[in-house]
């Protein structure tokens, strides 16, 4: 994992130029995989990056306003997460339409983390509030 300083890393997100550049450099691969023979891949989208004890730790703030109150992840940096994901999905569902004979599968470990642990009629019943399933 590579970690970046809160201002560069809201700089990013702000303009989403981080993403898009991972998301150009994931589709050339596969592109050069498929030419090369390759017909399956798994491609994973990001973690709930906001959640990360070490990007919690490095961007940790007293504006309550930059947390979700029900999980204490960062926001800013996990709408950013969701936005590269769509990004992902929707150069993924290209690349099936250019590539009809390969079989692309998009791995959502977001939303893996967040649905393990929602909330059950409005209280939390597992004790470790991110474990991925």
């Amino acid at each position: 994992m590579v970690l970046i300083s809160h201002s560069l890393c809201a700089k990013l997100v702000r303009s989403k130029s981080w993403g898009s550049a991972g998301v150009i450099t994931i589709s050339s691969a596969i592109a050069e995989l498929v030419n090369m023979g390759g017909r399956t891949f798994l491609v994973p989208g990001n973690f709930p990056l906001g959640c990360s004890a070490a990007y919690l730790t490095l961007n940790q703030t007293s504006n309550k306003e930059e947390y979700d109150p029900l999980t204490g992840c960062l926001t800013w940096l996990n709408d950013f997460s969701e936005y590269y994901n769509e990004q992902l999905q929707a150069e993924l569902n290209r690349l099936r339409k250019l590539y009809p004979h390969v079989k692309i599968i998009y791995g959502d470990y977001f939303c893996c983390v967040f649905f393990k642990n929602q909330p059950i009629l409005g209280s939390w019943t597992n004790p470790y509030p991110l474990v991925a399933v």
